[in-house]
């Protein structure tokens, strides 16, 4: 995805996105999408400037879905159940249904639209796109095995008509000239935002005992930290377990 730059301001709140996913290959209904069906795809997200990367979140559906636990709770998911995808169409909604989406017969076909958590959606003030280069989001997708449980799992899925959506101001020249004006002597603006780094120890089936486990970052500062404990691909047991780390900061 890349972003319109070189004429006017990001509003960081507007920024969101929005798509068709359909599964297909279930033998029968009862399949179940796990975690937020909006984020579940999203193994991965970057966000380069210029062909650099400048963010690199690995698991990003993991982190999405905690940031959503941490901030909703089992009423506003129900409020935003057609938008993130919770429920079904074939059952009736329940309390239990903001946990996943129950699947129907192949082909399942739902709309969805959420948030985009990154640098530039979290920025504290509007992003100047006029002093921006080439901007571009890359998402990399997750496995099946990973997004779906192990009961009547889908062969297959594909997204169509994604759009990435955001608001673009255009103030007067002045205040693009206040927005030059703060540049340093290296030529360059500090936008505050916040960002998220993720990382994994595996530890072996039937670990025992006191471990010490490094997970090595450098950060300015760091506001919130999740500790997780997961099977390597999630759901199937496969003798190895991750404990997985993600550290929010600014």
């Amino acid at each position: 995805l890349d972003l319109v730059t070189g004429r006017g301001c990001l509003n960081p709140a507007s920024v969101y996105c929005r798509y068709r996913l359909t599964c297909t290959g279930m033998a029968a209904a009862a399949g179940q999408m796990i975690g937020c069906p909006v984020y579940s795809p999203f193994y991965q997200f970057q966000m380069l400037f210029n062909s650099q990367v400048v963010e690199n979140i690995v698991d990003y559906n993991l982190y999405c879905e905690d940031m959503i636990n941490v901030k909703t709770d089992v009423a506003a998911k129900q409020g935003l159940s057609q938008a993130f995808g919770y429920g079904s169409t074939t059952a009736a909604f329940s309390m239990n249904s903001v946990n996943g989406r129950l699947l129907t017969a192949t082909p399942d076909s739902f709309t969805l639209s959420a948030p985009l958590p990154c640098l530039l959606s979290q920025s504290e003030s509007y992003v100047p796109l006029f002093l921006f280069g080439a901007v571009r989001i890359i998402l990399t997708l997750d496995t099946i095995a990973n997004m779906f449980n192990s009961t009547n799992i889908p062969t297959g899925y594909s997204i169509t008509n994604f759009e990435l959506c955001y608001d673009v101001i255009n103030f007067d020249p002045a205040v693009e000239s206040y927005y030059s004006s703060l540049a340093n002597q290296a030529g360059k603006i500090v936008l505050k935002s916040s960002s998220v780094a993720t990382g994994s120890q595996p530890l072996s089936n039937g670990s025992s005992g006191s471990f010490q486990l490094p997970f090595n970052y450098r950060l300015a500062s760091i506001n919130n930290l999740f500790h997780l404990l997961l099977h390597q691909d999630k759901h199937n047991n496969n003798n190895k377990h991750y404990l997985h780390l993600i550290v929010t900061g600014k």
